[in-house]
């Protein structure tokens, strides 16, 4: 299995965090779940957002290190493997913890004391998270049952690399957004 540096020995352009297409689309999921109640849809969304968070501060953190651009072979080795937010970065993209936490949540008095249900939708929002990545992540795969394992689970497609069908990924993920956006907008613009 090849790591994310590995992967992008050689390649003109690697990956960039799509924290953007998460959170919003499961935003949009999320309002559907209870469209009375808009802190279900808003903590869906966090939830989606959260794995993505190791991975902007590390661009932060090296970027205030280095002073200067970095390519993203330095980020995806500094940032997202090897630097202070790699452990961070690789328990929130793992199964393991959202499962944990999804199944303490099941537990007899837990969902109770959730009158509004804020907790699932944040739940499920990064176990979306976690399962898009494991779908849309190739090569750069990271290891989905960390700690237990670092074997890297390789998706069948990528919404990077060419190789893995990115174009059409692309496409599908923001005609996806745009149709949000225009449900959004029809809403907004007629009532």
């Amino acid at each position: 299995m090849a790591s994310c540096i590995e992967t992008l020995e050689g390649l003109r352009s690697g990956p960039t965090v799509r924290t953007y297409s998460h959170t919003l689309l499961t935003w949009a999921a999320a309002r559907r779940l209870d469209p009375s109640d808009p802190d279900v849809a808003v903590w869906g969304a966090v939830g989606a957002t959260l794995p993505d968070l190791p991975a902007v501060a590390g661009a932060i953190w090296l970027g205030a290190k280095r002073r200067r651009w970095f390519d993203r072979r330095e980020f995806c080795e500094e940032a997202c493997e090897k630097g202070p937010f790699g452990g961070p970065d690789a328990a929130l993209h793992s199964a393991l913890p959202v499962a944990a936490l999804l199944t303490l949540y099941l537990a007899p008095g837990v969902r109770e004391r959730d009158a509004r249900g804020t907790l699932p939708a944040f739940l499920l929002g990064w176990t979306g998270h976690v399962l898009a990545d494991a779908l849309t992540h190739a090569e750069d795969a990271r290891p989905i049952l960390w700690p237990l394992s670092r074997r890297r689970f390789e998706g069948p497609i990528s919404y990077w690399d060419p190789a893995h069908h990115a174009r059409l990924v692309s496409l599908v993920e923001h005609a996806a957004l745009l149709m949000v956006a225009a449900r959004l907008f029809s809403r907004n613009s007629s009532g």
